[in-house]
């Protein structure tokens, strides 16, 4: 293989990659939220820590790790992402509410986000993996059509 061949065919993977990332993160955090909606349980977890994440533009996250035990599960200890009025009050009384799907208890969240945020990062991985495949075979076409191909 060329330079002229691999070159293409790294950018391409990248972009199928980064669709297809994209995707799955933004369809199993909307899939969660909706089976979370549907069936849930709901407890009061320990909070153990809190944390402030800065964003490159100045944006904030607000994170808190909990401890939680779900009925017959042995302790959970996770890090949520959370709002900044849940993160201030959660601090304030050591307490969160946590809901959590029963049949598995680590499937779970503190603070309900928009889910179109989600939404939006599954169609958008959906357009780059189409993209990058589209441009795969319109490039491998291309290059059964060269007289170098083979080199």
């Amino acid at each position: 293989m060329t330079r002229r061949t691999i070159e293409p065919l790294l950018c391409i993977s990248a972009v199928i990659m980064i669709g297809t990332g994209l995707m799955v993160f933004g369809w199993s955090r909307a899939r969660a939220d909706v089976l979370l909606d549907r069936r849930n349980a709901v407890i009061e977890g320990r909070v153990i820590d809190g944390l402030v994440s800065t964003g490159m533009r100045g944006g904030q996250w607000s994170h808190l790790v909990v401890e939680y035990r779900p009925a017959n599960h042995s302790p959970i200890t996770r890090k949520f992402d959370v709002d900044a009025a849940t993160y201030r009050t959660s601090l304030d009384t050591r307490k969160a509410t946590v809901t959590y799907l029963p049949e598995d208890p680590h499937v779970s969240r503190v603070t309900r986000f928009a889910p179109l945020p989600f939404q939006i990062l599954i169609w958008v991985g959906g357009l780059f993996a189409i993209t990058g495949f589209i441009s795969l075979l319109l490039f491998l076409k291309s290059r059964a059509k060269t007289p170098d191909a083979g080199e």
